[in-house]
């Protein structure tokens, strides 16, 4: 059995245990799904306007200082807020939450967050493919029973790689403390407008 000494005892105690690099590294990754919902809609109207569909071009280009500047800045605190309210309008966006409104529920974020899409796709000549993804989840601890879910894909395609992805995810459902309440109200905009 190998001794360690103490400075390499202290070393390992001073390094966090995988555990807890674990823990970090699922809490960044929250972060990050939470906020791709509003990254994927900025990130799609602010290229929208590099984005010539009459045009394909087969060639690769480099973005200047100034256009990847324009692209950074582009994204605006009223935007941003625009997005949390028109969520948090929707009262709850649980998963099991009505389907058939227009103003309340899953179903109407859901066709909302389509439509932003097909807004953007429209200002940019239709340079994104939107399209809803659905399947069905068999009943389990938190889905009593069989539930319609349906994602909101939208695709934009580049000209020089256009086999290449970058995917961006976000969730929109929203809940309060009981996981099967899908009724009362869980606007999902104050805990950090996920």
């Amino acid at each position: 059995m190998k001794k360690f000494s103490r400075n390499k005892a202290k070393t390992l105690q001073s390094h966090p245990t995988i555990n807890q690099q674990t823990l970090r590294l699922r809490y960044n990754s929250l972060l990050s799904l939470l906020y791709s919902f509003i990254l994927i809609i900025l990130l799609s109207s602010c290229f929208a306007w590099a984005q010539d569909s009459s045009e394909n071009t087969n060639y690769s280009r480099s973005w200047t200082p100034e256009e990847l500047h324009d692209i950074g800045t582009a994204a605006a605190a009223e935007q941003l807020e625009y997005y949390i309210r028109q969520l948090a309008g929707f009262g709850t966006r649980h998963t099991l939450s009505d389907t058939v409104s227009d103003t309340r529920g899953i179903g109407a974020a859901r066709r909302w967050i389509k439509t932003e899409f097909e807004k953007i796709s429209d200002d940019c000549g239709r340079c994104l493919d939107v399209f809803f993804v659905s399947g069905i989840v068999e009943p389990q601890r938190r889905v009593p029973e069989a539930t319609n879910v349906v994602n909101i894909v939208a695709i934009q395609r580049g000209y020089a790689d256009p086999n290449r992805f970058v995917i961006m995810s976000g969730d929109i459902d929203s809940r309060v403390l009981d996981p099967n309440d899908r009724t009362s109200d869980s606007p999902g905009a104050n805990d950090n407008a996920s």
